[in-house]
């Protein structure tokens, strides 16, 4: 698997006077997300005890724990972590965010429409753990995980009843919260599961055009997940002494966002996202 180490750093949100002065920091708890993985993960670890580390699931084993392991809660019933206070942060490099710009969101396929839904679906009552990525560092690589999880696919080949796979990015650009100081250049793993499931009876060839446009829309569909109105995110404050300023940036939670065809009537795609950390 390709190695992702390639992020951008935040560029302001909110911004106060420039003589603001960071809030009062108390002593940070540790989070349950960091000792436990998501459910899915939790699954798969049944067969495969060192995954995303070691193991290769079959396909079945994936759709089954994607199955089992399918979020049940929307966004708002996410928790947010224990003790949200500013931190101290200087970046240690460039600090320019990644611009969303307009979601391609909605594709004409076999003449019916095929979407990324408006919401992500996220792992109910996780905060952010204490090794986390902003929405920026994944959106940063959204491009080439999509594209690996559409080889992996078509290497396998697409069936009449869709196709399954996983990227395991090994990501050196996230970032630690467990102190006042907000680290960069932190070791995480991110798990993206796409799964394509067509409706009964389709035939092979409408399967492989609908593939084609979920692989299109498949880095929207990472920025979606990954955004803090429609995605799975949880809000990071912090304060940089060098501008006098503070911030406010999304860390990304684990989650899925489905996508749809034929006006919504049928859920085509799901694409996952789960965090574990190196330790």
């Amino acid at each position: 698997m390709k190695s992702y180490t390639t992020g951008l750093v935040a560029m302001a949100i909110g911004i106060l006077s420039a003589h603001a002065t960071p809030l009062q920091i108390h002593a940070r708890a540790t989070d349950a997300t960091d000792a436990q993985p998501a459910p899915v993960i939790q699954c798969l670890r049944q067969k495969h005890p060192q995954f995303p580390k070691q193991g290769q699931p079959t396909d079945q084993e994936l759709r089954d724990c994607v199955a089992q392991s399918q979020p049940k809660a929307k966004r708002d019933d996410t928790i947010q972590s224990a003790a949200i206070n500013e931190l101290i942060y200087e970046p240690t490099g460039a600090t320019n965010l990644t611009t969303r710009g307009v979601l391609t969101d909605t594709l004409q396929v076999l003449g019916k429409p095929l979407g990324v839904q408006d919401k992500a679906t996220c792992v109910p009552n996780r905060g952010l753990g204490n090794e986390f990525a902003f929405g920026y560092d994944i959106q940063a690589n959204a491009k080439r995980v999509c594209n690996d999880l559409k080889n992996s696919i078509e290497k396998k080949g697409l069936r009449e009843d869709g196709g399954i796979s996983y990227v395991i990015d090994q990501m050196g650009n996230a970032h630690d919260k467990r102190l006042h100081q907000l680290k960069d250049n932190v070791k995480i793993t991110a798990t993206y599961m796409l799964s394509i499931y067509p409706p009964t009876g389709m035939a092979l060839k409408d399967v492989q055009t609908i593939a084609s446009g979920i692989y299109d829309l498949c880095d929207d569909a990472i920025l979606r997940l990954t955004s803090r109105d429609e995605g799975c995110t949880e809000d990071v404050k912090y304060y940089r002494p060098s501008k006098a300023k503070h911030y406010n940036d999304p860390g990304v939670l684990d989650g899925a966002i489905g996508m749809y065809f034929d006006g919504g009537l049928n859920t085509i795609a799901q694409l996952g996202l789960s965090f574990t950390n190196n330790k």
